[in-house]
């Protein structure tokens, strides 16, 4: 049931994620105001996350869970800490985004005009007053896992979505997208009033438990010693964020936007369910024995990966229809179609692994062992970079997206080799192998000039599936993949199905 609420939560956070970008392609398209909120924004997270990224659900949720148990008096003085520790360094994150926001600009997007960075960099002024009411809310959502409570950071990004939904009009009446800013802090306002309303009930009994122990005196500075390693992380972390959406500003106006207007199609499985699987095992890996690990972590992976596999395979196949579908209207003409069915095929091409990667980060995170995580995205960043510079000059976005996926693809390798994984993965190679030659085979087969877009996207999505599906269930470890997804969407049915009335 805590997935099931996180996959709920993430999806109407998704859905309106999806309505975000469609309100956004119809007023702004693919030009340069729309670039400029993209780098904005990227603008004011990455530094945010530089220093509360990996250290909070990494280490506080861990460190505070097991706090919690033991000694429940050093749980709440550990979150007393954290979040001074959080306010004190994002208001100094506040600070400097209003003084040096141009200058931040252009650090992430040293490719776009001087009149995209002028907008970009009076939008994340605005945004950089929400950071420190984003992190407290981040720290108490994470609270609230630790509590049992998954509400609060499940509708996380359903906040944020549905005030930029709002705000999006508002700042094209006024013909001023500088107002596109000023969304990001009223969403995490009405965001941090929901969580402590939603915790409020918990305070009372962690007090009285708290009162009946004495407090340890050293947590932060165990906080610390747990997250150091996550530094490292941290900072590979935001330049895997940051590598593809600078190439994109060297391909040109609109890039920077389109690469993100395709992210709301391929990220989709990871936001629905990677991340509502990861955030759970946070909790459920934190005391399983490192040798019971590969199974447990087996049995949520492959069944996820080989059933996205077939998605991003309709996706891939359909690429110019779904963008087509979503978005061509308003300001979003051809040329952005085509831009962004372009980043759309790149970035499929290994969004399946993008979400093994999530959940198998989140387990490692889980057992406390963060340096593991070093090695594994620093090779990332690498072949990231790498990619970029040989494929975006020839590629252009498609080669954005596709250095995006290079780099998923090792990085998931280089994971599954540290959870005992690899040998797993390599099995189910022949499965994959023969269904995507099936499936490209099929596509081949199929009319390439439909009549109607609606009707190609649902008859190659079935005839794809169901090819796929045929060609894995033809080897045994992929065959229990999708036998072990078809049982996981057996139990989500059955808890969304009406309980009788006794």
């Amino acid at each position: 049931m805590k997935t099931l609420r996180l996959v709920i939560g993430s999806a109407l956070g998704k859905v309106l994620g999806l309505a975000r970008e469609v309100t956004l392609a119809f007023f702004l398209g693919a030009s340069g105001a729309a670039d400029a909120f993209r780098v904005s924004l990227t603008a004011a997270l990455i530094p945010t996350h530089f220093f509360m990224g990996d250290v909070l659900d990494g280490a506080f949720v861990p460190l505070y869970s097991r706090y919690l148990t033991s000694n429940p008096a050093s749980a709440r003085r550990l979150f007393r800490v954290t979040a001074t520790y959080l306010g004190l360094v994002s208001l100094i994150v506040a600070v400097l985004t209003w003084v040096a926001g141009r200058q931040m600009v252009r650090l992430f997007a040293p490719g776009i005009s001087n009149e995209t960075a002028e907008l970009a960099s009076r939008m994340v002024r605005w945004m950089g007053l929400g950071i420190p009411v984003y992190c407290f809310a981040a720290l108490c959502s994470l609270y609230g896992i630790c509590h049992g409570r998954f509400g609060p950071i499940a509708l996380r990004s359903a906040f944020q979505n549905g005030v930029l939904v709002l705000v999006i009009p508002v700042a094209a009446w006024l013909h001023n997208p500088e107002w596109l800013g000023i969304g990001f802090p009223i969403a995490f306002v009405l965001y941090l009033g929901y969580t402590v309303w939603t915790l409020s009930d918990v305070e009372g009994p962690t007090v009285a438990a708290g009162a009946s122990s004495a407090e340890g005196g050293n947590e932060l500075r165990v906080l610390f010693r747990t997250a150091t390693p996550l530094i490292f992380t941290l900072i590979l972390g935001q330049l895997l964020g940051v590598i593809d959406r600078a190439a994109a500003s060297f391909v040109g106006v609109g890039a920077v936007a389109s690469l993100d207007y395709a992210r709301a199609f391929v990220e989709t499985p990871q936001a629905l369910v990677g991340y509502a699987v990861g955030t759970v095992a946070l909790a459920g890996f934190t005391s399983l024995d490192r040798h019971a690990v590969p199974a447990r972590a087996a049995e949520l992976i492959f069944p996820l990966v080989t059933g996205s596999l077939g998605g991003m395979l309709v996706l891939m196949a359909t690429a110019t229809d779904v963008v087509t579908i979503a978005y061509h209207r308003g300001r979003f003409d051809a040329t952005a179609v085509e831009l962004v069915s372009q980043a759309v095929r790149g970035l499929a091409v290994g969004a399946a692994f993008m979400m093994a990667v999530y959940v198998m980060m989140r387990i490692i995170s889980a057992q406390l062992r963060n340096r593991e995580n070093i090695l594994p995205m620093a090779a990332a960043v690498l072949v990231e970079v790498g990619a970029c510079v040989l494929l975006v000059p020839k590629l252009g976005l498609f080669g954005v997206g596709l250095s995006v996926s290079l780099m998923q693809m090792v990085l998931c390798a280089l994971l599954a080799w540290r959870l005992r994984l690899a040998g797993r993965f390599v099995e189910r190679f022949p499965g994959w192998l023969l269904g995507i030659g099936v499936v490209r085979l099929l596509v081949w087969a199929l009319p390439a000039e439909p009549h109607s877009p609606v009707l190609h996207v649902t008859l190659t999505a079935i005839a794809v599936l169901a090819a796929w599906t045929l060609a894995n269930a033809a080897t045994a470890s992929t065959r229990q993949d999708l036998l072990g997804l078809l049982q996981r969407l057996r139990q989500v049915m059955a808890h969304l199905r009406p309980q009788p009335a006794s």
